[in-house]
């Protein structure tokens, strides 16, 4: 496979979110909309690589979060064929069951990232001021019960 041969497809997936943009200049009620008019009318609290940055984390966030969740909740219906069965004879449990899928195995795997505000120690490891922080949110909720 040629190197660099996904270069026009990324640059067409960046189009996408900003012609979004674009059309949500004129005023609809709706939260792209609404970052549009702080972006365009308010204090300038957001530049437009910010503003079209978040129009693309909202189209991947809400696409990859559900594919994630629905195939790691297929998987583990089959590793757990009683469960399954469970579901399949009670459907009216479902709500609970997507509760728990999202609980067992995270649709997403990390936060995006953030920087630290203040220099902080958290257990024992000191984080300076600046620095990024990432959230493994697959690890919450795995260690040992604790005293």
């Amino acid at each position: 496979m040629r190197s660099g041969w996904h270069r026009p497809a990324l640059a067409g997936l960046h189009g996408l979110p900003a012609d979004l943009v674009a059309d949500k200049r004129r005023p609809q009620d709706d939260l792209l909309s609404a970052l549009v008019a702080v972006r365009d009318e308010e204090d300038g609290r957001l530049t437009e690589e910010e503003l079209v940055g978040t129009a693309m984390m909202l189209i991947v966030a809400g696409h990859e979060s559900t594919v994630n969740l629905l195939g790691d909740a297929v998987l583990a219906l089959l590793q757990h064929p009683k469960q399954l069965g469970l579901l399949r004879e009670r459907p009216e449990l479902m709500p609970g069951a997507v509760e728990e899928f999202l609980r067992y195995d995270t649709s997403v795997e990390r936060s995006t990232s953030r920087y630290a505000a203040e220099d902080i120690e958290l257990c024992g490891v000191p984080i300076p001021r600046g620095s990024m922080v990432v959230v493994a949110l697959g690890a919450a909720g795995r260690d040992a019960p604790q005293a």
